[in-house]
């Protein structure tokens, strides 16, 4: 019987970085992945990319809540809340090896504790990075606290996390899979970038992101 892991996907945020991770796991016949996508998935503004993670073939649990999701406290808890129950029901259901989880967004929290109630190994990775003017550091950290196995993007990050107190043999080095994903994708030619947003190229343009 192969050995299930669960991954839990905070938003369309993550999606990215958990692709390679979910073909490596799937390459290994020992184990059955499982990707849990939290309610917090529901806002199709932030972009869908639920289509990704059907191309890989593997099982998908929705967490999908009634209420509709908004900016405001009340209504991010009650996501929190829904979730973490949520997926309490499923630990116990499936009774995963492990559980994964990725990044600093406020929403894994949510996974930690059923893990931990039920002695679940947890595994994060790209812990001990810092992101400066944001709640990212806390939720980072204190995952990286709360979990057993730490996969992390550099050398920088893998020293932070033991000079966090965490034993060495529990932290890998294992860079950004997901930049190897990149290099095979097909990009638009600028023409073509251009046509596509009815931009004349002959004007000037100024490029600008905002996060």
């Amino acid at each position: 019987m192969k050995k299930k892991i669960i991954l839990y996907s905070s938003s369309r945020a993550d999606i990215d970085r958990y692709i390679p991770i979910l073909k490596k796991i799937s390459q290994e016949k020992i184990f059955q992945p499982i990707i849990f996508l939290s309610s917090f998935h529901k806002r199709s503004q932030f972009g869908n990319y639920l289509y990704e993670i059907k191309k890989l073939k593997i099982k998908i649990i929705q967490s999908t809540f009634k209420k509709k999701l908004n900016d405001t406290y009340v209504s991010k808890i009650e996501h929190y809340c829904f979730d973490m129950k949520n997926l309490n029901k499923i630990l116990i259901k499936n009774k995963p090896s492990f559980l994964i989880l990725l990044g600093d967004r406020f929403e894994i929290v949510s996974a930690v504790m059923p893990a931990i109630l039920q002695n679940i190994p947890i595994i994060h990775f790209y812990g001990g990075s810092i992101t400066e003017g944001a709640i990212d550091d806390k939720i980072r950290h204190a995952i990286t606290k709360l979990s057993n196995i730490h996969f992390v993007a550099n050398k920088k990050y893998l020293k932070r996390i033991i000079h966090l107190g965490e034993e060495s043999w529990r932290t890998k080095l294992v860079g950004l899979d997901y930049l190897n994903e990149l290099k095979n994708q097909k990009f638009l030619s600028k023409k073509n970038f251009f046509r596509k947003l009815n931009i004349s190229t002959s004007e000037k343009t100024l490029f600008a992101t905002f996060h």
